[in-house]
């Protein structure tokens, strides 16, 4: 009696334990390079970085731009960069592109510095502007080779998130789709990241879950070949059932998260 007590106690709690990696926790917080790093993660970005690249596929491969300084690439460019700011968890100062406003041009003329965004509010259409555009990337050192490749054949667009608000399974769903909705038969987009990284592991839980049932029943098997009862093929397993819910439960009353 007491042991089905106890389990269904800490059954309870098991289910309520969240699941989620928080780098923090694993750093020494009372370190003086950690208090550092504390401070300045909000400003220069942390550990959820995305790095998401627009890239032409080359003309001799069946593609139909030799560089991205046409308004299909760069209104893909565009595209990704304005919907990023509704991806949740994101943080819109940190999003980094030819397309952001922040990327200026800073020119010196007769009445002294003029600075203008390189590539905003609008993508240019005629080969004048797209001529113009190329001008301003190549004579600015925050564009090229920093956000467009020395080839002119890839863009790119970074992000960095709270990381006290991502979400990584609802990020790597939210990436996913984008790119869905970029590529094509003349795109290739390319994203990294340790967002990207932890969401294709969660992507395969559910194949994980498989693995072990799978793995369950074969010891099943095994026990009752060996012991050649019911009570020998189930109580193994039982028992470690048991341990495995009063240790979940005491994580979850502990206020721990599994990682």
């Amino acid at each position: 009696t007491f042991v089905i007590l106890a389990t269904l106690f800490f059954g309870y709690f098991a289910s309520k334990i969240s699941v989620k990696t928080i780098y923090t926790d694993l750093l020494p917080q009372n370190h003086p390079y950690i208090n550092v790093h504390n401070e300045i993660r909000n400003v220069f970005g942390g550990s959820n970085q995305v790095l998401i690249m627009v890239q032409v596929k080359d003309p001799a491969k069946g593609g139909k731009y030799k560089d991205i300084f046409n308004p299909d690439t760069l209104g893909k460019v565009k595209f990704i960069n304005d919907e990023l700011k509704k991806f949740q968890g994101v943080d819109r100062y940190k999003i980094l592109s030819i397309a952001e406003k922040k990327i200026r041009n800073m020119q010196l003329t007769s009445k002294g510095y003029v600075s203008e965004p390189v590539m905003w509010p609008d993508v240019p259409k005629t080969e004048e502007q797209l001529h113009k555009l190329k001008l301003d990337i190549y004579g600015n050192p925050a564009c090229y080779p920093g956000l467009v490749s020395l080839d002119s054949k890839s863009a790119l667009v970074m992000v960095d998130f709270f990381e006290e608000q991502i979400n990584y399974a609802t990020c790597f769903k939210e990436l996913q789709e984008l790119r869905k909705k970029t590529e094509d038969a003349n795109h290739i987009i390319a994203i990294a990241g340790e967002p990207m990284h932890l969401g294709y592991i969660d992507s395969y839980v559910g194949d994980v879950v498989k693995i072990v049932s799978y793995t369950i029943l074969a010891m099943l098997a095994v026990f009752y070949f060996f012991f050649r009862s019911k009570r020998g093929m189930l109580l193994p397993i039982a028992a470690a059932a048991i341990s495995a819910i009063w240790g979940l439960g005491f994580l979850s009353l502990l206020n721990f998260n599994l990682d």
